[in-house]
């Protein structure tokens, strides 16, 4: 049996668990029935064993109560991490306490703690987009939370709470506008973005702009959209001299540094092979592919196709062992086969492709494209018979076609590989094959390694 409450429980730190016990003791003592269904949930657990044992021998009645039990460890687990958060003393709990402070009407308190916080959110030297809308909200609040005599100078204060404002504005807008763009040009999804030209106008202007508009989001929006030479510079440089940046940020900032060394390697740029895997490095050293959580499928798959591209296949075996660690568990196991296979497939060992691969039920998309692009390969290396590679192509060939998640660029190129892949093991001649092939070079998966092949064909 499953349930949120477990769920949260067996995430959180194990000193975590041992502070909600006390939590539940001290605030919730007098919920007994409560509080003995939460030790006999904590030692089913302790001992690997299923919740179901709770509940197996109870009358309906009790079963409900167990489960009504359960919805209240949930809300009071939840709570218990809200009250983690304050005592963290994070942005979001001084807002809050400032919010309690106004309810009651504790005007001086509360114009010292705003005092304070605002003081706080002018010496942030990295601030991202958040701490743009923070100090919006703090010039909000300053202004309309308490009594003010409207016939008073407040000139000062409405100025600051625009300035805030507009640079909060443009800051999300490039923040945002970067992430479409992004998605455009890898899904060829089409966006329209309103006023984006005005704000673009405005910070080319320069006046009243909060220099992080200028030394991150406008550089992060110039480099997805030009691919500029200078914004690429300016971003790594940010990223490597601002280490109390936030991290996600940090982590997204990279991303797309990532993004656009690969568009260049693909347009021809054969020193950019290099320099993404010394980005990935960074990232790995300043551990920011774990800054959400779960190190991301999609980067450490990444990661072992560009050490494969090296021949880095001892480095990428140490790699694998190490973060795999950090692997959501949902596909831990899957990213762990793959990523092993991909390295056997370098090393020439196909048939141990093929048995890390053949089994094994991949859900993602692009994951499950990658693997099976990896095992017709694979076979193909093996010298299957021409039948059976033939309905290999077919199969993939329809999955390509038939899924309708799958983004139109990516569709195009999959498909063309197997056009290519179909006429290479029917055996048509090598002249007419790299006239096709160079048809689509810009457009087709695998294009390597389809010339390779065709190269070695001997036709």
């Amino acid at each position: 049996m499953k349930n949120d409450f477990t769920s949260i429980y067996k995430v959180i730190e194990p000193k975590e668990q041992e502070a909600f016990h006390h939590y539940l003791q001290c605030f919730y003592g007098n919920q007994k029935s409560v509080l003995s269904i939460f030790e006999k949930a904590v030692q089913t657990l302790d001992a690997d064993e299923d919740l179901e044992e709770i509940l197996m021998d109870s009358t309906p009645t009790s079963r409900k109560n167990t489960l009504n039990a359960f919805s209240d460890l949930k809300k009071w687990l939840l709570e218990f991490l809200a009250t983690q958060e304050i005592r963290h003393n994070t942005i979001e709990s001084k807002f809050l306490t400032l919010e309690a402070l106004r309810k009651r009407g504790l005007h001086d308190v509360f114009q010292q703690k705003s005092k304070h916080l605002i003081q706080e959110l002018d010496k942030q030297k990295s601030p991202d987009v958040w701490h743009l809308f923070w100090k919006v909200r703090q010039s909000h609040i300053n202004y309309f939370s308490l009594p003010l005599d409207r016939l008073q100078d407040y000139q000062d204060d409405m100025f600051r709470l625009l300035y805030d404002l507009d640079n909060f504005y443009m800051g999300a807008k490039l923040k945002y506008s970067t992430e479409l763009y992004s998605r455009s040009s890898v899904l060829q999804e089409q966006y329209e973005v309103p006023l984006l030209d005005n704000i673009l106008s405005l910070i080319d202007a320069g006046e009243n702009i909060n220099p992080i508009i200028k030394d991150l989001y406008l550089p992060l929006f110039e480099l997805v959209k030009t691919d500029s030479e200078q914004s690429y510079i300016t971003l790594k440089s940010f990223l490597q001299n601002s280490s109390t940046h936030e991290p996600i940020e940090r982590l997204s900032i990279l991303l797309y540094l990532l993004n656009s060394a690969i568009r260049r390697f693909q347009k021809g740029e054969e020193s950019m092979i290099r320099e993404s895997f010394s980005l990935y490095q960074f990232g790995l050293d300043a551990s920011l592919f774990t800054a959400t959580g779960y190190f991301s499928t999609g980067t450490f798959l990444n990661i072992t196709n560009f050490g494969c591209h090296l021949k880095e296949y001892s480095w990428l075996e140490k790699f694998v062992k190490q973060w795999s660690l950090y692997l959501s568990p949902i596909d831990k196991d899957e990213t762990i086969s793959f990523s092993m296979a991909r390295i056997a497939f370098e090393e020439k060992k196909f048939n141990q492709v093929i048995e890390l691969l053949r089994d094994i039920d991949f859900k993602n998309i692009s994951f499950t494209l990658n693997v099976r692009l990896l095992l017709i390969r694979a076979y193909f290396e093996q010298r299957v018979p021409t039948n059976l590679m033939l309905d290999y192509s077919n199969a993939l060939y329809l999955y390509v076609y038939r899924n309708k998640k799958m983004g139109n660029n990516m569709q195009t190129r999959a498909i063309n590989f197997v056009k290519i892949f179909r006429q290479l093991i029917n055996g048509k001649s090598k002249k007419q094959l790299f006239k096709e092939l160079d048809k689509k070079e810009k457009i087709i998966l695998c294009y390597d390694w389809l010339k390779a092949k065709i190269e070695e064909s001997r036709n």
